[in-house]
């Protein structure tokens, strides 16, 4: 499952790194879902980002030109941007940032258990 996260985030960020950093924060018994949570919180606070900073350079750009009759609004700004400039990049702050906020669905306790009945009822259980 390391492999897969490490991938997804990779594609994500490209500074591998930092990637190896988040998944060692997480705890141990963190599910795909719990992954899932991470990464959606994590693209949510980028996006959030992306707003405020698009939204602080039209408001920069207005303040700017007062002899404009027509001020910039976030349509225009948008149509003029390029594909890259519309891209969210989601960074390793903002996987930092959302870690503390998701509470992983099984417990230690749980995972320890249902690994216990894993071993009882598979191959790996003691013959007699």
């Amino acid at each position: 499952m390391d492999r897969v996260v490490s991938q997804l985030l990779t594609e994500i960020d490209s500074n591998l790194s930092q990637v190896f950093v988040v998944v060692a924060l997480c705890p141990f018994h963190y599910t795909g879902a719990d992954f899932y949570a991470l990464c959606s919180m994590a693209l949510s606070l980028a996006i959030k980002d992306r707003v405020a900073a698009i939204q602080l350079y039209i408001d920069t750009a207005n303040q700017d030109d007062v002899y404009s009759a027509r001020p910039l609004h976030v349509a225009t700004v948008l149509d003029m941007m390029s594909p890259d400039e519309l891209q969210v990049q989601v960074t390793h702050g903002h996987f930092a940032s959302a870690l503390p906020h998701v509470v992983p669905s099984v417990s230690a306790s749980e995972l320890a258990h249902y690994d216990k009945l894993r071993v009882q009822f598979s191959s790996l259980a003691p013959t007699q």
